[in-house]
């Protein structure tokens, strides 16, 4: 048997399942009626069983129904972990960080400001690099590294990047 439902199909599905009501669950779920409806038929028919019994007083869940319900409900449940998994490491609220440094930098800030970072962070994973003071912006260009730790002012004036200064030094 080769079943090649979608999410949607599941989300109608469940609607469906909370209101028994066709009007309501298509209403719920921004879709036409008889669309909602094409769905269930859909659905039932890869899975080869009724899912809803649909007489005059409405509909109700068949056992097929029942038992499909909770399985539904973990699917969509993993469904929308997996692309809440997925936009933390998109957005770098997960997985790791790629950092690069100057090889001059003052040896305290870097490792003071990454444990700070990971406090607050604990699920993101550091990667630590070392360049050359020119090659670190260089990198950060080109998008081998998400950020450097760097002496550069020019970045101050660069409309390609965000930046932080974290501290300032100044040399007699």
């Amino acid at each position: 048997m080769c079943i090649t439902m979608d999410i949607r199909a599941l989300q109608s599905f469940i609607m469906l399942a909370n209101t028994l009501n066709f009007t309501r669950a298509a209403e719920l779920m921004y879709i036409s009626q008889p669309s909602l409806s094409k769905q269930i038929v859909n659905l039932e028919d890869e899975l080869g069983v009724p899912l809803f019994k649909r007489n005059k007083r409405g509909v109700e869940l068949t056992v097929y129904g029942k038992v499909f319900l909770n399985d539904a409900k973990e699917i969509i449940n993993q469904w929308e972990k997996s692309i809440n998994h997925i936009e933390q490491v998109k957005y770098g609220d997960n997985g790791f960080v790629r950092i690069g440094f100057i090889r001059d930098f003052p040896i305290k800030i870097v490792p003071e400001s990454i444990k700070l970072f990971t406090k607050e962070n604990p699920e993101v994973n550091i990667k630590l690099k070392e360049f050359g003071e020119n090659e670190c912006i260089e990198v950060l260009c080109k998008g081998d590294v998400d950020a450097v730790f760097t002496f550069w002012e020019g970045i101050k004036n660069s409309e390609d990047f965000d930046y932080l200064i974290i501290k300032k030094i100044q040399y007699v």
